[in-house]
């Protein structure tokens, strides 16, 4: 008899970085190998970069709720983004 468990899949998580400029302190921040589908919380406003393999959702509502006010894809950049969270798919 051939018993097999499956449990829980592990979470993956996007390969790079992810970088954004912090409204409060104009300084950038990091966020390396983010966990896919997590939302985390971000003061950002000015330059962000998506140096991850995944597409990267930008909301202004708490916890990834409310607007997606936009999306950065895999190695793209914005000039000016504004947002409270992120999340990448």
């Amino acid at each position: 008899m051939l018993i097999t468990w499956v449990g829980m899949s592990e979470a993956t998580s996007a390969q790079g970085v992810f970088t954004y400029t912090d409204a409060a302190t104009g300084r950038l921040v990091s966020l390396e190998y983010p966990l896919d589908a997590k939302c985390y919380a971000a003061n950002a406003s000015g330059h962000a970069q998506n140096g991850t393999d995944k597409t990267a959702q930008l909301f202004d509502g708490y916890s990834c709720s409310g607007l997606l006010v936009g999306e950065i894809e895999s190695g793209g950049v914005r000039g000016h983004a504004k947002f409270h969270w992120v999340r990448f798919i």
